[in-house]
């Protein structure tokens, strides 16, 4: 329902007013979303939230710190630094591409 949502949003700005418009992503930096919408720029509380959720979030990148024997402050350093770089490393489309995207799904 939310990407349905999204997809109309952005279809009304690009595709039906054809405004170029750059658009932020308020707590957008999550690779499913980031990767799929034409967003100029986005933040988001993703690292302060889930980087302390040791055993919670991504319980398995913090087993590996520690098998390296990293402190408790290492291991945190080393969550930020693996999940920054997965939100770094997802490009989001132009919105030419998510034009001709949302053409080649419809």
């Amino acid at each position: 329902r939310w990407h349905r949502r999204m997809s109309e949003a952005f279809t009304e700005i690009y595709i039906k007013r054809q405004f170029r418009t750059k658009i932020h992503g308020l707590r957008m930096l999550d690779g499913r979303v980031l990767g799929n919408y034409p967003l100029d720029t986005a933040d988001s509380t993703n690292l302060a939230c889930n980087v302390p959720k040791t055993e919670q979030k991504y319980p398995e990148l913090t087993l590996q710190l520690r098998a390296l024997g990293c402190s408790e402050l290492q291991v945190k350093e080393g969550r930020c630094a693996v999940l920054k770089h997965a939100i770094e490393s997802v490009t989001p489309p132009t919105i030419e591409q998510w034009i001709n995207s949302a053409a080649q799904a419809a």
